[in-house]
């Protein structure tokens, strides 16, 4: 009898730490995806900001003008299809994706049609097409 009570003990005791860890590993993931989406909030709102400021048909010259003024840094970035010029990407945060991506950079992009069908470069000539966010992680699997 003693050997069923010892048994039925540590089966008592594994489903109770069983159940502890799957109780402690929802809220983990639950506090994680509330964080996330906060920074998606966050992202969104940097996003509204830029937006309202920059509106498409401006020109590149006067849209890196008025990023110069702000303090604002910026790069280039390759065209997102055949019929748009290089973007600007303002670096607004840096994330970490998962397991299979290293660390990335949340932007904002600002997209540009190409004023002189040259996409290799950009020119100051060349049109605001849209301001988006832009997720872009490297090392990934």
């Amino acid at each position: 009898m003693k050997r069923w009570q010892s048994i039925a003990l540590v089966l008592v005791i594994s489903a109770a730490t069983v159940l502890a860890i799957c109780y402690g590993w929802s809220k983990h993931l639950q506090r994680k995806q509330e964080a996330a989406h906060q920074r998606e909030v966050g992202y969104e709102t940097m996003l509204r900001s830029y937006s309202t400021i920059i509106t498409p048909g401006i020109s590149r010259r006067q849209v890196e003008g008025l990023l110069h003024k702000r303090g604002d840094r910026f790069i280039g970035f390759p065209a997102y299809s055949e019929d748009s010029a290089y973007a600007d990407l303002i670096k607004i945060a840096e994330e970490k994706d998962g397991w299979y991506c290293g660390p990335g950079s949340v932007n904002v992009a600002i997209r540009f049609e190409t004023a002189t069908n040259r996409r290799s470069s950009q020119d100051p000539s060349d049109n605001v097409k849209g301001v988006t966010l832009f997720k872009l992680f490297q090392d990934c699997m």
